[in-house]
């Protein structure tokens, strides 16, 4: 399973309770990776397929542009998930980092199917979309809370990236909206959980507090 994003659709929530419980969820089947990995999420998968040198913002904001760190940590990460693969065979691994929601298609050293088809029988990606406008604002408050830069408004270039990984995984491709009516029990761990890791939702239901990275208002 390939969690990517995108980003202000609750993936903070998702990915810290994958990293914080990822040993009982192992005991289930599902791998969620954590060994040598530099963030709660996977930034680093990026650095399995694209050409040397590319210029990306997750890159940029963990590494400063020093791609060589950023392969060499990929490197160590991807060898800590093989090993685990091997040690407890679970029959499922779950990625997730929002820095995926993107085409890949320009920057490709080798294709992203080609690379994950390396390691795993199939790839089902799976994607949260919001509302430009709710999405914006979230977008506009989250950069006032950080101090960071406000750009030009620009809506996400959703339909280019669905249709990439589309030509990737045809028809694997699961397309959710972002909106507390339409997700499951109004959540986005209840909806994820129920939808792919049917065995841990009583855990998610137990939940008091959730965590999140949550805007200004």
């Amino acid at each position: 399973i390939l969690h990517i994003g995108h980003g202000k659709t609750g993936t903070t929530s998702l990915q810290h309770y994958l990293y914080q419980n990822s040993a009982d969820i192992l005991k289930l089947g599902y791998l969620y990776p954590v060994k040598n990995s530099s963030r709660e999420n996977h930034v680093l998968l990026p650095a399995g397929f694209i050409i040397e040198n590319t210029s990306l913002v997750a890159r940029k904001q963990v590494y400063q542009d020093d791609f060589r760190r950023y392969q060499n940590d990929f490197k160590r990460f991807w060898a800590s998930l093989l090993l685990d693969i091997e040690k407890y065979s679970p029959h499922t691994v779950i990625l997730s980092a929002e820095q995926m929601f993107r085409d890949f298609s320009g920057i490709s050293r080798i294709s992203l199917a080609n690379f994950l088809g390396q390691y795993f029988s199939d790839v089902t990606v799976v994607a949260y979309v919001r509302s430009p406008a709710p999405d914006f604002f979230s977008w506009l408050a989250q950069r006032a809370k950080t101090g960071t830069r406000v750009l030009d408004i620009a809506p996400r270039k959703i339909r280019n990236v669905i249709e990439y990984y589309e030509s990737q995984f045809p028809g694997c491709v699961k397309l959710h909206p972002f909106d507390r009516q339409q997700l499951l029990a109004g959540d986005i761990l209840h909806d994820f959980f129920s939808r792919y890791v049917p065995e841990a939702l009583p855990a998610i239901e137990a939940l008091k507090i959730r965590p999140a990275n949550t805007s200004l208002p």
